[in-house]
């Protein structure tokens, strides 16, 4: 009986798997009643006999995965169907290129970020104290809104996020970190950006003068870097082309950065040269920082991901290869996106993604779509993860601050925002 104790068991195994194989074909008839559903199928359709077939044996996978539970360990938990993100090639998508000792880097950044850090904050507070009751600064109303021990948070319920965007090549590296700085304007000024994903192609280099990236690919510290130094300028200046090109020198650029880190990495197990955040750590930077721009392992599973929380299983070999420069283990990743909330219920994180609305879904508010829903750990979500404080316009830095890191004077297109009603006296 093929190892099996006894005729019983052997007989439950097969009830379990006709029961598992009555299920896939009911769920199949129920996937396919869909309205939604037959809409991507119709899109399917017109597509070539190869994606067709791809399609359907990843939608097989996933189906008989979900149904056939009892036989498989861990329950895939997502849709699949047809995204627009199908018309372009995976390797057009994604382009995140981490630097191979992100480790060290990581550590280093958190030194000096902290004392950037501390600067912005005292001098935040000296303004608090000196406007007392007549002003508040907006991230101290904004900020207590979400809390690390929350069950879940959403920072577009706080009003904290920008639209969706496209990216044209592989700069989603450019477009996480611009989906950052923006969340931060929101979160520090109330103001709604839009700022140049292009420009940041074209023209970032991170503090030590190296490229922050190309459309072939790149890295989001770069980029803060850049903001910290020279600052961006607006999408309505400069709009993506999908080329690389060269740097417009005489564009204003009005938005800039104070301050940014990596969340703080867990520490590196034997045989591995990185190391994720926890689920802790990520939620209590969400909260006193913002959204984080992150960096995650996009496969051809994820680029046709329309709903429900994705939990692909793939093997250690995909997710943890072994690094043949330095015969230790790296978390394998190829795409940015924006970390903007968590559901504990769920398990997953929210994340907001650069490749247009007809991709992913609502996750569960509004009608853009955009977002998914991703299961902690999944995927090496959450590698070098890292926030950008937007520079405060209510406040001026002081002398100290630009003791502590060299670079351009900020712009001032027009007065500081407590200036228009407090006037300059303070």
């Amino acid at each position: 009986m093929h190892g099996f104790s006894s005729k019983k068991q052997c007989c439950e195994l097969t009830r379990q798997r006709i029961v598992g194989a009555i299920a896939i074909s009911m769920a199949w008839q129920f996937y396919f009643s869909s309205p939604v559903v037959r809409r991507w199928r119709r899109l399917e359709n017109k597509t070539s006999t190869i994606f067709a077939k791809g399609m359907l044996t990843l939608r097989f996978s996933v189906t008989s995965s979900n149904c056939a539970s009892s036989l498989n360990p861990r329950v895939l938990r997502f849709k699949i169907g047809y995204t627009t993100a199908l018309d372009r090639r995976i390797a057009e998508l994604v382009g995140t290129k981490p630097p191979p000792d992100l480790a060290a880097r990581i550590q280093r950044q958190n030194e000096e970020a902290a004392k950037l850090l501390e600067t912005d904050v005292a001098t935040s507070k000296e303004f608090a104290d000196k406007m007392g009751r007549r002003f508040v600064l907006p991230e101290y109303l904004i900020k207590p809104k979400c809390s690390a021990t929350s069950k879940s948070f959403d920072w577009r319920k706080a009003g904290a996020v920008t639209g969706v965007r496209q990216q044209q090549c592989g700069n989603c590296w450019a477009y996480a970190s611009m989906a950052a700085l923006e969340a931060s304007y929101l979160i520090r000024n109330t103001w709604t950006i839009d700022g140049s994903e292009q420009y940041i192609v074209n023209c970032a280099v991170d503090k030590d003068g190296n490229d922050a990236g190309a459309c072939s690919g790149g890295w989001h510290a770069g980029v803060f870097d850049y903001m910290i130094s020279d600052g961006v300028a607006t999408e309505a200046s400069l709009t993506d082309t999908g080329t690389d090109g060269t740097c417009n020198t005489g564009l204003p650029i009005p938005y800039r950065a104070v301050v940014w880190d990596y969340v703080a990495a867990q520490p590196l197990a034997a045989g591995f040269e990185s190391s994720l955040p926890t689920v802790d750590a990520m939620k209590q930077a969400l909260c006193e920082h913002g959204p984080l721009a992150a960096a995650v392992l996009a496969t051809d599973t994820f680029q046709v991901y329309t709903d429900d929380v994705f939990n692909e299983v793939l093997p250690d070999s995909t997710l943890t290869p072994v690094d043949p420069n330095t015969g230790k283990k790296f978390h394998s990743v190829n795409h940015d996106v924006l970390v903007i909330g968590w559901d504990d219920a769920k398990g997953a994180w929210l994340i907001k993604n650069s490749w247009g609305t007809g991709w992913g879904n609502t996750a569960g508010l509004g009608t853009e779509r955009g977002y998914m829903w991703i299961a902690y750990g999944s995927n090496n979500i959450g590698l070098g993860a890292a926030w950008v404080h937007a520079r405060n316009n209510f406040y001026k830095l002081p002398p100290k601050y630009f003791e502590q890191i060299r670079v351009k004077p900020f712009p001032d297109p027009g007065p500081l925002r407590f200036e228009e009603t407090f006037g300059a006296r303070f």
